[in-house]
């Protein structure tokens, strides 16, 4: 095992998960298939692959148990403590100890999760930690990763978050060395702004010493908020320029897509390398995109010919059953596809929430009303889903609605948590039947 397992509540795999503007229904995974292909190019041999995950969840809606082909995680909850215990599958087929690794909360973020490897038949003290820092407002400021090596912890990666008109901004700083010989491996942004138009942001990435620039990025944002254009340049060890790159945004409207195109400086001139094409999303789910395109350019193709292509795909099975399916092609070559990789899960509609879930998009048609009548919920102007659970927090109804008035009867008096959602987003709000 490595010597940090990075928590995956708080990072994803490149930068910071943030959440988004909008809300969306609360899916619960309760199983998940990998499956790719790769063929050789050469041989023509193809290659194989896949993977499965299946999860159990308490009457709570709580997961409680994972388990792939080898590994296998149980979950257990105390106040404020979230616990994982991990075993996996030895040579024998037999289940053994991998490691156990615990949560703190506060407030309903976690502030610290640190963990404990097993090794010759016993739990040894914890060799990596994760701290979290919050602000006034409960948004994540600061999340430092440390290990533990000959008594003293050191820390290994740090990320710090800046949140500003522009959105939020992660600096990813990693250490390399212990004690007093730790130093910075990569390095740390340092971010300028247009405060008063609020349309250029300066990017500038340090190096170990925090003195000399290794890059610098100058984008620009439309009135609206989006990126239009960015231009920056890759500097060596002395500061000079070495490398200019700039990208141009482009953002239709039926279908609902932005464009990036990326360009290079080739002997003067600008020379486009590659473009990504995005159809926007108007699922109730997530915000994923609908599908996205890379294309690749050189001389020989100055249209421009596609390399790589995804699809995301969410469809209600009906029964309270969500299939999703996340599909990458690759390495489009001679009329043919070398690479398929197809990431397929099934979730449920989250059956418990918290009050604490309640959410309000103003991005929601103005004209929605929700309120109670006798023993019925009226929801109207709108279409979508609308969910409605009890106090307890367990969802009791689920179904489509369209723009006119919908009647959802109820068989008890008492309050009821509401939550409509659109192609927009979602909203919650609670009603008393009285």
């Amino acid at each position: 095992m490595s010597m940090l397992r990075f928590s995956i509540i708080v990072i994803c795999v490149i930068g910071l998960c943030f959440p988004s503007k909008a809300s969306y229904v609360t899916l619960k995974k309760d199983s998940g298939y990998i499956h790719s292909y790769s063929v050789d190019k050469l041989s023509n041999d193809t290659t194989f692959e896949e993977s499965f995950e299946w999860l159990s969840y308490n009457a709570n809606d709580t997961v409680i148990a994972a388990r792939s082909k080898t590994r296998r995680r149980s979950f257990s909850y105390s106040g404020d403590t979230a616990i994982t215990m991990a075993e996996q599958l030895d040579l024998n087929g037999n289940w053994v100890p991998d490691y156990r690794k615990f949560h703190i909360y506060k407030n309903g973020k976690v502030v610290l999760s640190y963990e404990n490897e097993y090794r010759n038949g016993r739990y040894v003290e914890e060799s990596s930690k994760a701290i979290y820092v919050y602000d006034s407002l409960n948004q994540l400021l600061l999340v430092e990763h440390q290990y533990l090596s000959k008594g003293l912890w050191h820390t290994a990666i740090k990320t710090v978050i800046e949140y500003t008109s522009f959105g939020a901004h992660a600096s990813l700083i990693r250490y390399v060395g212990m004690g007093e010989d730790s130093l910075f491996s990569g390095g740390y942004h340092v971010y300028s702004y247009d405060n008063e138009n609020k349309q250029e942001l300066v990017t500038e990435y340090k190096d170990t010493n925090s003195i000399v620039i290794r890059s610098k990025t100058f984008s620009v944002y439309d009135n609206v908020g989006r990126l239009d254009s960015s231009i920056g340049c890759a500097m060596n060890a002395q500061g000079i320029c070495v490398e200019s790159y700039m990208s141009t945004y482009e953002y239709e409207e039926s279908p609902e897509a932005y464009v990036q195109n990326r360009y290079r400086m080739v002997d003067g001139v600008w020379s486009i390398y590659s473009s990504t094409i995005t159809y926007v999303g108007s699922g109730i789910y997530s915000n994923k995109p609908d599908s996205v395109i890379d294309l690749v350019f050189d001389s020989a193709n100055a249209e421009g010919e596609t390399n790589m292509k995804w699809s995301y795909v969410y469809t209600d099975l009906g029964d309270g059953v969500i299939h999703y399916a996340e599909t990458m092609w690759a390495s489009y070559e001679a009329g043919a596809w070398f690479y398929k990789k197809v990431d397929e899960s099934w979730y449920h509609e989250a059956r418990v929430i918290g009050i604490e879930e309640l959410f309000e998009d103003e991005s929601l048609n103005s004209n929605l009303k929700i309120y109670g009548y006798k023993q019925n919920i009226i929801i109207s102007g709108v279409e979508g889903v609308a969910s409605v659970y009890n106090i307890a927090g367990q969802q009791i109804h689920r179904s489509n609605i369209s723009f006119g008035r919908n009647e959802i009867a109820v068989k008890e008096k008492g309050i009821y948590i509401v939550r409509v959602a659109t192609g927009k987003g979602s909203v919650s709000l609670k009603v008393l039947i009285e």
